[in-house]
């Protein structure tokens, strides 16, 4: 079990790096306004995974208990709550994203570069509350090996993304911030998918 999670937090750690490495291309504005979302990024993540470590646990307590059957309805009250805390955060990055900016830049131009990319994370994090906790709850059934799979799947397409978007069509950098709205809608199909299908109770841990 241990293996895939090892390599999960390998190949998101080279996705990041991969991603910059192709910003990096389009100067060093375009760097600058990335560190900032991507900061961005992370504090509205920090409560979802928080959730998402405690739904992980207790799936797997769930399913030592015999009572799987509860597994949807803790799904459901953990993404409400993911809901409950990040939306007064996108609400601010909706409403007052200059305001939001000026934590992390004091520079004018740097702000105003970095709404629409900051937008377009919102949107992400819509996405990322159901994603992360459908695949906490894939980890949580033992399946380490489908999770690990899941987050594969999403570094190649949104390395793919990235690369076509900065290479092959020149996109705006909010453009090629799309890329991790991209990899929450793989991680939310494939993780609902997977675990709808029932195929982690082949499971015996």
């Amino acid at each position: 079990m241990a293996w895939p999670v090892a390599l999960e937090a390998l190949v998101e750690t080279v996705r990041w790096f991969l991603v910059f490495v192709i910003i990096e291309r389009l100067g060093e504005q375009a760097l600058s306004q990335s560190n900032i979302i991507y900061m961005c990024f992370v504090v509205f993540l920090l409560p979802i995974e928080g959730f998402s470590e405690a739904t992980c646990s207790m799936v797997s307590n769930l399913i030592g208990q015999d009572k799987s059957g509860m597994i949807s309805v803790l799904l459901r009250r953990a993404m409400s709550a993911g809901y409950i805390i990040t939306l007064p955060l996108l609400a601010i990055a909706l409403i007052w994203p200059e305001g939001l900016l000026s934590v992390f830049t004091d520079d004018a131009a740097t702000r105003a570069g970095c709404v629409d990319s900051l937008r377009i994370i919102a949107l992400a994090i819509l996405i990322a509350v159901p994603g992360e906790m459908c695949v906490s709850a894939v980890r949580g059934t033992g399946d380490t090996v489908a999770a690990f799979a899941t987050e594969f799947v999403r570094t190649a397409c949104i390395i793919a993304y990235t690369y076509a978007a900065t290479f092959s069509f020149a996109l705006d950098l909010a453009y090629i911030w799309l890329s991790v709205v991209i990899g929450w809608v793989v991680v939310l199909s494939l993780a609902w998918f997977w675990f709808g299908s029932g195929k982690w109770k082949r499971l015996y841990i």
